[in-house]
């Protein structure tokens, strides 16, 4: 949990002291109500500027017609992320807007449409524990995903106050100083910010409503693993993406691959043989 901090307060300081330099990667970041998630949010704002920083409610915001969050940003930040709001595949969306290479379309009312690049940063937070998953066949390279627990007593009572205690702070400039001060001295690597950790709230994602089976057979068209197969009465070793109708593959072969490739991705259900053939028959 201490690297894990270090790792989010490293990644906050990384959008301070290089604003220009777009790591691929983006957070998301779960919590019961109360328990300050937009405290981290607040606290970039006030040191990059309030113009740097968006928040984006609904998908209308993210993805409306005439929407630009990404232009000129250094974060944007979708909060309250919801699969009823923008869809089942949250992080995959997110995925799709952290790769700084990309040239976006502007499309803003009676302004011709030009292209631009973006230096933004991608951060969800959410009180929906549901609903949310990505295509772990396309890995996941970009996404750290995390969980709070609820540390906060009385949180009902403590958040309000802390919140308005920065709300005063704010307009004192000491405030602001040690604020900068202390993400400017951070020491990190490009390293420790690409470090992607398989939390337990990750392997949820991950697991999140997917068809494993579905998925799997999906992939064996790609899987150059050998297993025995029949071929008339000669049994022989063959790459799984090189099988046709004219071999016949042991069932108890396509088990065991099954069974590697859910230990692979982290799945956390649990498959017998019968249940395999079953969803397979």
């Amino acid at each position: 949990k201490k690297k894990i901090m270090e790792n989010n307060l490293k990644s906050i300081a990384q959008i301070i002291q290089e604003p220009d330099s777009l790591l691929p990667i983006g957070l998301l970041f779960y919590s019961k109500c109360r328990q300050g998630k937009n405290l981290i949010i607040k606290m970039i704002s006030m040191i990059v500027g309030d113009d740097y920083v968006v928040e984006c409610n609904t998908k209308e915001d993210l993805f409306g017609v005439h929407s630009v969050p990404f232009e000129n940003r250094l974060l944007v930040n979708i909060n309250e992320a919801s699969a009823s709001e923008f869809g089942k595949n949250i992080v995959d969306l997110m995925k799709s807007f952290i790769d700084g290479n990309k040239l976006r379309t502007a499309n803003r009312k009676n302004i011709q449409a030009y292209e631009y690049s973006t230096k933004a940063r991608v951060i969800a937070t959410t009180n929906n524990a549901d609903g949310f998953a990505f295509d772990v066949n396309n890995g996941n390279a970009r996404i750290n995903a995390f969980k709070a627990y609820n540390y906060m007593p009385e949180q009902i009572k403590t958040l309000p106050f802390l919140e308005k205690t920065i709300d005063v702070w704010k307009k004192s400039n000491w405030f602001y100083r040690e604020l900068y001060n202390y993400f400017n001295n951070i020491k990190y690597t490009t390293i420790d910010i690409l470090k992607i950790y398989e939390t337990e709230y990750l392997k949820s994602i991950k697991d999140a409503d997917i068809d494993i089976i579905e998925e799997f057979l999906k992939g064996l068209q790609y899987n150059t693993e050998e297993v025995n197969c029949l071929k008339g009465r000669n049994k022989i070793s063959v790459p799984l993406n090189k099988i046709d109708e004219s071999y016949h593959i042991i069932a108890s072969e396509l088990f065991r691959v099954f069974i590697e490739y859910c230990k692979y991705n982290n799945y956390t259900d649990k498959y017998s043989s019968r249940k395999f053939y079953t969803n397979i028959a």
